[in-house]
């Protein structure tokens, strides 16, 4: 194999040729020179990795130029020069035409390019490694180039027969025919001399960058043809040995096999020090210095990964010691934000490397640490760390119940920051908590668009881990709103996409199982749920914040249903520790908190104990609104509206349902609040006409806008295909039909009900059985 020469830079060198030698003032020069530039600088182009992959790319771009010959065009005459040059001889000669044309010290008529451009240096490179070459490797590069030219010939015979002809006679009879050239399929042979040893680590280091970025695993097919190119490399350098193994790592991590993944940084380290060595010819204490810190850096975050956080610690304590040592800020940056990182999730109580760490508190000390990073990544013009120490200041900043608008505003710097240097990385993840933010304000029409925004613009450039937990955002969204057929689809959907990656694989079925609980809960299969929230207790440790939140909320209602007093002792569990803000499990979150303070509210009311209730609701409610939690505040109030009616307070209970009733729709739309919304109102007024006389015009009145009411409910409850809530309304609307003695509306209400009840006989709804029966 070849180091540098291949056959697609031997098409690029006729192309180079091509533009010195035509006019100034032609007008194809322009796209002569777009398409060097296209070839020569890989990254600007938007083809990417396939610059190499079929000769079309070189010739297509000339096919409607018109040539200097009668009946043809440039095409053609690019075709004709890159099968003269289809032999040791004519190869030859044109690279010593092109390194005459950059020499420095060839007259100003034959030297047309400088040394020191682009251009010149590639001259210069190819004219090197090409005298460099061995006799048996420059036989196998002019034969990988005929190849690469093959799709090809069939216009060489239409437009240049001779050319063809000669050719053909310089190969020697039988040795290739016109029929095997015309019969190419325009794909490059898979064989060692079609692809060099700089193209190769390129297409490594492009495995990794989508590994690093993406987070997804390499695909198969790619990862097919660099196992065919390692394997028929017969050379095994330390440099492209390091980068394969380096990418193993990275596969064997997302695959979750720890042992190999741990073997394969082994090895790339190894590798990488050996390689160093040699190229700088020092001593390999030297390079062992060098490349001592970033082993232990991503030692650290392997083992973190993976749950070991006493070693990830350690790890990462040496690794800071390391740069400290060896005067490596990068390194030490990096290595400080997963410091706090680490602290964060795991709580650890070991002190922190971060000089800025402070005597107060824990949300005072990471406030402070965060700043120092902030500082840390200006000055250094690292802006992708800028970017991610204002999105932790973000979450920071909710978790220990700071201002809303301060987080949108960290917000909105990190994605000025990434849309002004291009952080394409971390866009996701900052669009997928802006849309979490988004919701937690009660926006939840504009999150739900927030989510199908991301996934339509990045949803093939972010990484894979935000990609999947914006999926799993919006299919919970659509299944809180009784959508679960099309929430089911787009977790199979994404579990379609994360096949080989093990821990985004958990957190799919994770959500397809927590989909399942809730529309189990709200149809009444008991079984069904039991075994499914078996299954998601067992779950609730694997380190998402979202999955126990969300599990959190479905308990509390699930056990509400069936055990009340399990129930109350699952939302009145001991809090975390104060100096650990942020936990694995997430119980620190300040809107979690509070909402399961409104469930031991709810709780208090539904056993009796309304006056238990008051100062708990209140101080959620009170707390809510400073923290601009809307979904958390208006069902706080529907709890004090309760607690008012269970006091016998019906007008106050009705105008607070009243007050809040725009806001609920405007916020949660046909949601499980409005439907309790609509039923606390009704509730109310069956309460005023209570108070009325008996067979007044106040009491039919009462009772008509009840029913009304109870229809609407049983509507947001049919929409959300929720069976216990409609049973309820069914058995409430019975009892007030039969208060004006609408006896059709009273058959065809129990007609309704007995259909629910065959559906859901794990239910128990005091009265509906027996009115059922009546």
């Amino acid at each position: 194999m070849a180091r540098f020469l291949a056959p697609h830079k031997i098409c690029l060198l006729v192309l180079v040729e091509a533009y010195l030698d035509a006019p100034p003032d032609a007008s194809h020069t322009a796209l002569l020179l777009d398409n060097v530039a296209t070839h020569l600088l890989p990254r600007s182009s938007p083809h990417g990795s396939n610059t190499s992959g079929s000769i079309s790319l070189f010739c297509l771009p000339f096919k409607d130029i018109p040539s200097e010959r009668p009946g043809c065009t440039f095409h053609d005459d690019f075709v004709h020069a890159l099968w003269q040059a289809g032999s040791l001889d004519a190869l030859h000669t044109l690279i010593n035409r092109l390194s005459l044309a950059v020499s420095s010290s060839a007259g100003l008529a034959q030297s047309r390019c400088s040394p020191g451009s682009p251009l010149g240096q590639y001259i210069r490179r190819s004219s090197v490694e090409w005298t460099r070459l061995p006799f048996d490797d420059s036989i196998a590069l002019l034969q990988a180039y005929v190849q690469f030219l093959h799709p090809t010939w069939e216009v060489l015979t239409r437009r240049n027969p001779d050319t063809a002809r000669a050719f053909l006679q310089a190969q020697g009879h039988g040795a290739t025919s016109a029929a095997t050239l015309a019969s190419s399929d325009g794909q490059i042979v898979q064989d060692a001399a079609s692809v060099s040893t700089s193209d190769l680590q390129a297409a490594l280091r492009r495995s990794i960058d989508f590994l690093q970025r993406r987070g997804m695993r390499v695909p198969q097919a790619l990862k097919s043809r660099l196992r065919t190119w390692l394997t028929q490399h017969g050379s095994q350098e330390a440099g492209t040995s390091s980068l394969r193994h380096f990418m193993s790592f990275f596969e064997a991590w997302r695959a979750n096999q720890y042992s190999r993944a741990l073997e394969n940084l082994h090895r790339y380290f190894d590798y990488s020090i050996a390689n160093k060595s040699a190229a700088e010819s020092t001593d390999v204490g030297g390079s062992v210095k060098l490349y001592y810190q970033y082993a232990l850096l991503h030692l650290s975050v392997l083992h973190a990964d993976f749950e070991h956080w006493v070693e990830s610690q350690a790890a990462m304590d040496e690794c800071i010691a390391t740069a400290r040592e060896n005067q490596d800020s990068e390194c030490l940056t990096f290595a400080l934000s997963w410091t706090l990182y680490l602290r964060q999730v795991h709580a650890t109580r070991s002190l922190t490397s971060l000089p800025s760490r402070d005597d107060g508190s824990c949300g005072q000390s990471s406030h402070g640490e965060l700043a120092f990073l902030k500082q840390r990544g200006k000055d250094s013009r690292q802006w992708s760390l800028v970017s991610s120490t204002l999105l932790e200041e973000a979450k920071l900043e909710l978790s220990v119940g700071g201002v809303t608008s301060k987080a949108f505003e960290h917000l909105y710097q990190a994605a000025h920051l990434n849309i002004q240097h291009g952080n394409t990385s971390l866009m996701c993840a900052d669009a997928v908590f802006l849309a979490g933010l988004y919701d937690r304000i009660g926006q939840t029409h504009t999150a739900s668009r927030h989510c199908t925004a991301i996934l339509a613009v990045l949803g093939d450039h972010g990484n894979l881990r935000d990609v999947v937990r914006a999926k799993c955002r919006l299919a919970y969204g659509l299944a809180l709103r009784g959508l679960y057929d099309e929430a089911r689809g787009l977790i199979d959907d994404m579990m379609l996409r994360t096949v080989g990656s093990l821990k985004l694989q958990q957190r799919a079925e994770a959500f397809a199982r927590l989909i399942a609980l809730l529309r189990a809960i709200r149809e009444g299969d008991a079984e069904t749920a039991i075994a499914l929230h078996r299954i998601l207790i067992s779950m609730r440790d694997c380190g998402d914040p979202e999955l126990s939140q969300h599990l959190d909320t479905l308990t509390a209602v699930f056990l509400q249903e069936a055990e009340s007093n399990i129930a109350f002792a699952h939302v009145t569990r001991k809090p975390p520790p104060s100096n650990s803000h942020v936990t694995s499990t997430g119980d620190a979150d300040l809107a979690h908190r509070l909402q399961l303070m409104v469930r031991k509210a709810s709780m208090f009311v539904r056993a009796g104990h309304a006056e238990q209730a008051v100062s708990i609701a209140m101080r959620a409610a009170a707390a809510a609104e400073r923290s601009l939690l809307m979904p958390v505040l208006l069902e706080a109030v529907l709890v004090v509206a309760r607690v008012l009616i269970a006091l016998g307070e019906f007008e106050g209970a009705l105008q607070l349902c009243q007050a809040s009733m725009a806001r609920t729709m405007q916020v949660t739309g046909s949601s499980e609040l409005s439907a309790s919304s609509f039923t606390v109102c009704m509730e109310a007024y069956v309460g005023i006409g209570g108070q009325q006389a008996a067979n007044s015009k106040a009491v039919t009145s009462a009772i008509r806008t009840s029913l009304s009411l109870c229809e609407r409910a049983c509507e947001a409850s049919a929409a959300l295909k929720d069976r216990a809530a409609q049973i309820r309304m069914l058995v409430a609307k019975m009892a007030l039909l039969g208060e004006v003695a609408d006896t059709i509306a009273i058959i065809d209400t129990r007609a309704k009900l007995q259909e629910l009840l065959k559906h859901a006989s794990g239910l128990k709804v005091p009265g509906a059985s027996d009115l059922a029966s009546d």
